[in-house]
C-alpha cells in the first residue's frame, strides 16, 4: 500500500513546476515514511528544522524538507507522508530516522534504491507522542 501511495505522491512531485532551492536530481535512493495520523506536522516539521534541514512551503498544505544529501516533502493529506530522495543511502538515511526517533515519532519507513528495489522497510514506535 505505501508503494502505490509512494507512486501516486511521486508523479504529482514530479509534475510541479515549482523550482527547489537544491539540485537534487542525483538523489538516488527514495526514502518514504508514513506516520499515525494523529500525528503534528508542524511539529515533525520542527524537528527538521532544529537539526539543521531546510523547510520552506511549497503548496497550500505540503511542505519541503532538504540539505544538501535530501530533499523530502511533507505530505499531511496522504497520511501524513514524509517521501523524497537520499544521496548516500546509509548515512543520510539513519540522520533522517535520528531526528524522528530523538523527537518521539512514530512512524513506518521503506528505503528504496534507484532502481526501485527495497533496501530497508520497518518501524519506530515512541512511547512519546508529539
Amino acid at each position: 500500500m505505501l508503494r502505490r501511495i509512494l507512486e501516486r505522491i511521486h508523479h504529482r512531485l514530479s509534475t510541479r513546476t515549482v523550482a527547489s532551492p537544491f539540485d537534487h536530481s542525483d538523489l538516488p535512493f527514495e526514502l518514504g515514511i508514513t506516520f499515525d495520523s494523529t500525528v503534528s506536522v508542524s511539529s515533525v516539521v520542527s524537528l527538521f528544522r532544529a537539526a539543521g534541514f531546510e523547510t520552506r512551503s511549497s503548496s497550500w498544505t505540503e511542505t519541503e524538507i532538504q540539505n544538501s544529501d535530501t530533499d523530502l516533502t511533507m505530505i499531511p493529506d496522504a497520511g501524513p507522508l514524509l517521501t523524497g530522495g537520499l544521496r548516500d543511502s546509509e548515512h543520510t538515511f539513519e540522520r533522517v530516522l535520528a531526528v524522528l526517533i530523538d523527537g518521539g515519532v512514530s512512524f513506518t519507513y521503506e528505503l528504496e534504491d534507484e532502481d526501485g528495489v527495497m533496501i530497508r522497510q520497518g518501524q519506530e514506535t515512541s512511547r512519546r507522542s508529539i
